[in-house]
């Protein structure tokens, strides 16, 4: 009896002990909350999944079928050997540089990374590559080493700089950094010759967004998270006009450019300033680079009001249940690429490209033709090599809502396939 009365006890004290990570984030923006006040949604959702210590990005499987959700790469090779082939294309554009870069943010496991290389080394076109990976997970970073070193089966040498490490043989280096903002040595007059191709694949529809909304009473307001009596995360309005509404949205502006008229009651609108940052800072490498960057990920020519969503184990959970769930979700919203296209406008060196669906994308990439080549290799992949191929490109599931989105150096001229005569082709 007294050591059954220990043994509970001693379990009470345990259960104590141990919260789960959402519970213990939670509890982090809880007590933001209550000492600061509501926090804007951009706040919450930057804290569930970039929190140095239980952020959903530094928890265990997230990737694949064993995760929550599963990204192009993931799905097929096929993916990242359409990107080598684009990336081929540019290479050969830029006259075979001896040394050249490829960035890759948010790398995920590093599969796309993997694929790219495979496919350039095929072409003998990795020689004087350096590959830069960005990704503030510690988690993910080591598990992008780790396929990289399977890929080149462990025989590269190892080098640590502060916080940058580095991966290398004779002919490739591999870099992995927490920002792009660590990446200033490539700057340097030494660097200044050498063509950088910056890559990225979702990510930013991962960036934290601001929603706004309109009031009839109060004008325009923001959605802010905060603790109900039942001490639950809800969206609530603002009292009226915040910092936030003259800072980011600057309705005054907005109400200029015509995006949006004839407002009603409820009407809102997503806007990402971490999303502006980090593109401008991608377009001052492209312009150091003289060369490209391709961002794939889902969204439109426009702003959106009410995109934001939370994905568990591949299902979309209603906003009342993941907002108790910090750090267990990952949350997303689509991306205005017009909001990007803008940015360009600031560089005189640089021109974008029209937006481009990643199914036609990955046709002109010659997709189509490889499965076609796999299946005859590969008779019993078939029927795999199909729907994985179908997944991809068709556009009523991949195919349409992913958009690929081209910025480049002027002096390039235009890179296939974002191109006049192909853009012609596609409206057809």
């Amino acid at each position: 009896m007294i050591v059954a009365r220990c043994f509970h006890a001693l379990k009470g004290t345990i259960i104590k002990s141990l919260q789960t990570p959402s519970e213990s984030l939670k509890k982090i923006i809880s007590e933001k909350i209550v000492t600061e006040g509501p926090i804007s949604f951009a706040d919450y959702m930057d804290l569930c999944l970039s929190h140095p210590d239980f952020g959903y990005y530094n928890k265990g499987k997230i990737f694949g079928k064993e995760g929550d959700f599963i990204t192009s790469p993931e799905i097929s090779q096929l993916f990242g050997e359409s990107l080598a082939v684009w990336i081929a294309t540019l290479y050969n554009k830029l006259e075979a540089p001896s040394k050249w870069h490829i960035v890759e943010l948010g790398p995920g496991k590093g599969t796309l990374a993997v694929d790219i290389l495979r496919t350039l080394k095929s072409l003998n076109m990795a020689v004087g590559l350096s590959y830069h990976f960005i990704d503030l997970s510690s988690h993910l970073k080591k598990i992008q080493q780790n396929s990289i070193l399977t890929s080149c089966k462990g025989m590269l040498q190892h080098e640590k700089y502060k916080n940058i490490e580095r991966y290398f043989d004779k002919n490739t280096s591999f870099y992995w950094y927490s920002t792009l903002g660590e990446m200033n040595f490539i700057y340097s007059q030494e660097y200044k010759p050498q063509p950088v191709i910056v890559l990225g694949h979702e990510i930013f529809d991962a960036l934290p967004i601001h929603i706004f909304e309109f009031s009839t009473k109060l004008g325009w307001c923001e959605r802010m998270v905060d603790l109900n009596s039942y001490d639950q995360f809800e969206l609530v309005l603002s009292k009226g006009r915040n910092k936030n509404v003259d800072s980011v949205l600057k309705p005054g502006k907005l109400t200029k450019t015509g995006l949006i008229s004839d407002l009603k009651e409820g009407d809102r609108i997503e806007l990402s300033p971490a999303s502006l940052k980090l593109f401008a800072d991608i377009c001052d490498i492209v312009k150091q680079g003289q060369s490209a960057s391709l961002m794939i990920d889902y969204g439109d020519n426009r702003a959106f009001g009410n995109s934001v969503r939370g994905i568990k184990d591949h299902k979309k959970l209603e906003m009342e249940e993941w907002l108790q769930l910090p750090g267990e979700v990952d949350i997303s919203a689509y991306v205005d690429f017009a909001a990007l296209s803008a940015i360009v406008t600031k560089y005189p060196e640089l021109e974008c490209g029209d937006l481009l669906p990643q199914g036609f994308f990955l046709e002109t990439m010659g997709i189509s033709t490889r499965i076609e080549i796999l299946s005859k290799k590969h008779p019993a992949k078939a029927q795999s090599l199909q729907k994985d191929y179908e997944r991809l490109a068709s556009p009523d599931q991949m195919g349409e809502i992913y958009k690929c989105f081209y910025t480049g150096a002027k002096s390039l001229n235009e890179v296939y396939p974002f191109t006049s005569s192909i853009i012609a082709e596609k409206k057809l």
